[in-house]
């Protein structure tokens, strides 16, 4: 009963820590790769896989807080299902371990379906490499649901 008990703990302890590492996710808003909060992707950019999709849905508003490490020069956009732009920022590379560079976002955002891309930043020395992204979600909590879509900075 005791080793029974130690495997099942063991196993929860490992399933806590889910960490994916594809050197290829979605290359198109089609094929985007749907993401779970709180799981750790590891990606690469390469000349041959210059961008990489993200597919988040949020079933309410809230906060999504996007974690970035990136070893590569590159352009993170977030669309809506519209594929209008609702995010771009130009990431820039930690040169080494010891100046790793983690880039937070926290965006405001309405319930509904957003991609996200990395885009291989072809005008830079630096323009293949690995990064790492992290999504957590926190509920806005809202007493009626928002419809405008996208952004919920409307004031």
């Amino acid at each position: 009963m005791k080793k029974a008990l130690s495997v099942i703990l063991v196993t929860i302890m490992l399933f806590s820590f889910v960490s994916i590492s594809v050197s290829a996710f979605g290359d198109t808003i089609n094929t985007a790769t749907d993401i779970s909060f709180g799981t750790k992707y590891s990606g690469e950019i390469t000349k041959s896989n210059e961008k990489d999709f993200f597919k988040i849905v949020l079933t309410e508003s809230g906060k999504l807080t996007i974690n970035t490490t990136v070893f590569i020069n590159v352009y993170l956009g977030i669309y809506d299902e519209n594929q209008k732009s609702v995010f771009n920022e130009y990431l820039s590379i930690a040169y080494t371990p010891m100046d790793l560079k983690n880039e937070v976002i926290n965006l405001y955002l309405t319930s509904g379906t957003y991609y996200l891309d990395f885009t291989r930043a072809t005008g830079s020395s630096k323009n293949v490499g690995q990064y790492n992204i992290t999504f957590t979600f926190e509920s806005a909590n809202e007493s009626f649901k928002e419809i405008q879509g996208g952004s919920n900075e409307i004031m």
